[in-house]
């Protein structure tokens, strides 16, 4: 008999440690990411005369990339996301001279669909399927292209919950798809439109991002 209990509370605990794993359908999940970055390089180029010099490139880059999901069944969400990005470039010349500054930047919004594949209370698997719109834009109006399209997109990563309600995940690439059309401003005719399309499969710690989240309900 007591060989019995002991069975019987074994499987008790281990089906609620299994039950802690799941994330129950209706909770809702509130994240992104804000970033910002600054890099400079030299590189040699020349003047309009001729004159050799040192170019010197100044980039400010600010991101912004919210998301809001809800979990429709256990361990599946969907949910919107949305990402800005623009960067302030500026150029100085090793003579003194400089160049106007451009403002490049880029507009993703789109949806997903989320699966998470629990290991234990702390740690697990996730994919992320997600597609959308996409606009960039080089910043000098009437001057540089822009761009207008869709994407979709597979990225698999990993959650880490260091308390039930936060949880810290990172990725190092995606499986993606995209279709643009670019269109170059005329300075002395109609502008010009060009179709394009790529596939890609990027992976590597060169494309290692993270994002925090909080689970309302959780």
């Amino acid at each position: 008999m007591k060989k019995l209990s002991s069975l019987l509370l074994l499987g008790s605990l281990a089906g609620t440690a299994q039950a802690q794993t799941v994330i129950k359908a209706g909770t809702v999940q509130l994240g992104g990411a804000v970033g910002y970055a600054r890099t400079t390089q030299d590189s040699p180029t020349v003047t309009a005369s001729g004159y050799p010099v040192t170019a010197t490139y100044t980039d400010s880059q600010f991101q912004i990339a919210p998301s809001v999901g809800f979990f429709v069944l256990d361990n599946l969400a969907v949910g919107i996301n949305g990402s800005y990005q623009i960067t302030n470039r500026s150029t100085k010349q090793s003579n003194g001279g400089s160049l106007p500054d451009i403002t490049p930047w880029q507009l993703q919004v789109g949806a997903f669909v989320e699966y998470y594949k629990m290991l234990g209370e702390q740690f697990g698997f996730t994919g992320t399927l997600g597609a959308g719109y996409l606009r960039t834009d080089q910043g000098q109006p009437n001057i540089s292209p822009n761009t207008n399209g869709f994407y979709a997109g597979l990225t698999p990563g990993i959650i880490y919950f260091p308390i039930p309600k936060v949880g810290i995940g990172a990725s190092i690439g995606t499986i993606g798809y995209s279709s643009q059309q670019t269109t170059v401003p005329g300075v002395t005719s109609t502008s010009q439109k060009y179709d394009n399309s790529s596939f890609r499969a990027n992976f590597g710690l060169n494309q290692l991002t993270f994002s925090g989240s909080f689970y309302f309900g959780r």
